[in-house]
C-alpha cells in the first residue's frame, strides 16, 4: 500500500515577500477522501553552526514578531538564487557580516 497521497493543482494565496503561501487538495491513499492543504513557499537558507576559537557556538539575538520577544538562535543565511551551486558562500557571508558587526559594536 502506497502512502502517497494524490495531489490536484497548487493554487496561489497569498506573497509575504520571505515566502508565499498556496493551498493543494489531497486525496487519501486508503479512503480517497479529499482535504485541503496549506503550504508554505520559501527560498532556501543555510543554518550556521559557527565556533569560536575556543569552540563556544556563535549565536545571535533576534526579535520574533509572532512571539514577540527576542529569542537566542544560531544564525541563519538565506542562500542568493546566483550561489546555489553550493550553500557556503552565503554561509561564509553571513558570518562575516556577524564578525563585522561584533567588532564595531565593541568599538562603540
Amino acid at each position: 500500500m502506497s502512502l502517497a497521497w494524490k495531489l490536484g493543482a497548487r493554487v496561489p494565496a497569498h506573497d509575504y515577500k520571505i515566502f508565499k503561501t498556496a493551498f493543494v487538495e489531497g486525496a487519501h491513499p486508503v479512503d480517497g477522501h479529499t482535504r485541503r492543504f496549506s503550504l508554505v513557499e520559501c527560498g532556501d537558507w543555510v543554518n550556521i553552526i559557527a565556533l569560536t576559537r575556543d569552540d563556544q557556538v556563535v549565536l545571535v539575538e533576534q526579535f520574533r514578531f509572532g512571539t514577540r520577544q527576542v529569542c537566542l538562535e544560531i544564525p541563519v543565511a538565506w542562500s542568493i538564487p546566483a550561489r546555489r551551486r553550493s550553500p557556503q558562500p552565503s554561509a561564509s557571508s553571513k558570518v562575516k557580516d556577524l564578525y563585522w558587526l561584533q567588532w564595531n559594536m565593541r568599538l562603540s
